[in-house]
């Protein structure tokens, strides 16, 4: 009795120890496929990762089936806290999944306008029967705003070819952003007038995806015949309105030479704008849909964009701050005029930043604060795109930090809600890889120009400008199209 009881003790033993094995096995390659879905890990490292797993497992059920109590003791502890290990991993890489999953090429197909109807004086709706009600005749859409003004209201509708004066008339309508331009701008009140109405159309962009697909296609061929790949990322960062676009940048990488170059374009660069063969500020063109921001640039440096992210300026904030802030350098002392404000101009409502000359760390809202500034400096809105070009490279360069890599999932939630972009989880992917198993070199440049003032906004109201010098044009296209070769 005694000994079938031993013989059943070692039968049961032998049992749990097979079955700590198979699920010691299960979950290390569960882990193995998790981080192999994700696409980010260079093959050499995917090799070492596996042999370092089959090793172990070696080890581990050597150890295991030994006689030695001390070493089953070992080897519980180590398969216990390489479980521990695996289940974090396994998250962690669904986690990343997910995100790459659902956000990533989560372009917007339809963009809102939305007009104002104004007055200076408190009109109900039953006062405007028969009412004159203005607009510019040349205003984008405006055909479309007039259709909903006609079919809510019982008025006469007025055109006149001077956007200027249609604050002299008592009724009148306007996009909204527009009529913000002017009270920034042109010392106008908005407190001078009454909101009647405000009327939203909404049309469909110009799908850049078709133009994508086609570039794509034509990727794809090149990548067929050759290991590396080109494209050009532009890169467009909104202001607190939402439909300015104060930060253009055109990133262009070369996966097979792993090679960036940075470009940045003045905000108010004055350029040709193809889908309304008029001319415009950058900043403000983003309005009326970001592929008119990606068609201009195409045209000045005569190069094809093949995907676009555009960012909302307050996520900066929540990302610095996920990650523990960054080490921003500066060649200069320099005091910023904006305040430590988020979502609001009145700078009276927050401290400004000192900033000393070498590096300090700043944290997110202090970061955002640095990026917004242009009046420290001589050289203005210049000066702003180099700092917010440094900025980025601070961030990546933080977020390749030990901690920042254990804290990617909140890095991930950070960022989730900041952009939107029409890159898909394949470039991504095969971007991240590459920098693992090379890195990146990365150089800058800036389009110059010369500052002047012009008529703005598709109207003839006169604003600030930059005219880009030919000469720069030429040599920032020279260096995009360089890193083709």
């Amino acid at each position: 009795m005694k000994k079938e009881n031993i013989k059943f003790e070692n039968k049961r033993n032998l049992i749990i120890k097979i079955v700590i094995s198979l699920i010691f096995i299960f979950l290390s390659g569960w882990l193995f496929l998790s981080v192999y879905k994700l696409g980010i890990i260079p093959n050499k490292y995917l090799i070492i990762f596996v042999v370092i797993l089959v090793i172990v497992h070696l080890i581990s059920n050597l150890c295991l089936f030994s006689k030695k109590k001390w070493l089953k003791i070992f080897t519980v502890i180590l398969m216990l806290l390489l479980t521990i290990v695996s289940v974090f991993g396994i998250k962690y890489a669904n986690d990343i999944d997910n995100f790459l999953d659902t956000s990533l090429n989560n372009a917007e197909n339809k963009l809102t306008i939305d007009f104002v109807l104004l007055s200076k004086n408190n009109y109900d709706e039953g006062d405007l029967v028969n009412k004159e009600v203005y607009y510019y005749n040349s205003a984008l859409f405006i055909d479309k705003a007039l259709a909903k003004l006609n079919e809510k209201y019982q008025v006469t509708t007025k055109g006149i070819d001077d956007i200027t004066k249609l604050f002299d008339y008592d009724i009148f309508i306007m996009d909204k952003t527009t009529f913000y331009l002017f009270v920034e701008e042109n010392g106008i009140n908005a407190d001078d007038y009454y909101l009647i109405d405000e009327l939203s159309i909404e049309y469909e962009i110009d799908k850049k995806e078709e133009q994508t697909e086609t570039t794509n296609s034509k990727n794809d061929n090149k990548k067929q015949s050759d290991e590396g790949d080109y494209y050009n990322i532009y890169l467009g960062g909104y202001d607190f309105s939402g439909f300015r676009m104060d930060l253009n940048k055109i990133i262009t990488i070369n996966t097979k030479t792993n090679e960036i170059l940075i470009t940045s374009v003045h905000r108010y660069t004055y350029i040709n704008i193809p889908a309304y063969n008029q001319k415009n500020i950058l900043s403000n063109t983003a309005y009326y849909g970001i592929n008119n921001n990606i068609e201009a640039l195409e045209e000045l440096f005569d190069i094809d964009i093949d995907y676009y992210v555009s960012v909302k300026t307050n996520g900066l904030v929540s990302l610095v701050d996920t990650i523990g802030g960054i080490e921003y350098c500066s060649d200069q002392a320099f005091t910023t005029s904006h305040a430590k404000v988020i979502g609001t101009y009145d700078d009276t409502k927050g401290e400004r930043v000192k900033v000393k000359k070498g590096c300090q760390h700043l944290d997110g809202i202090e970061t955002l604060t640095v990026a917004r500034e242009r009046e420290a400096f001589k050289m203005g809105a210049v000066q702003r795109d180099k700092n917010t070009t440094a900025i980025m490279l601070d961030i990546l360069y933080q977020m390749r930090s030990p901690e920042n890599i254990m804290n990617y999932t909140s890095i991930l939630n950070a960022v989730g809600g900041m952009y939107t972009t029409s890159i898909p989880r394949e470039e991504l992917t095969e971007g991240v890889k590459r920098l693992l198993n090379g890195g990146w070199s990365i150089k800058t440049q800036s389009l110059s120009g010369t500052n002047g003032r012009n008529k703005i906004h598709f109207s003839n109201l006169i604003g600030p400008v930059n005219y880009p010098k030919s000469s720069s044009v030429e040599k920032c296209s020279k260096a995009i199209k360089a890193l083709e070769n």
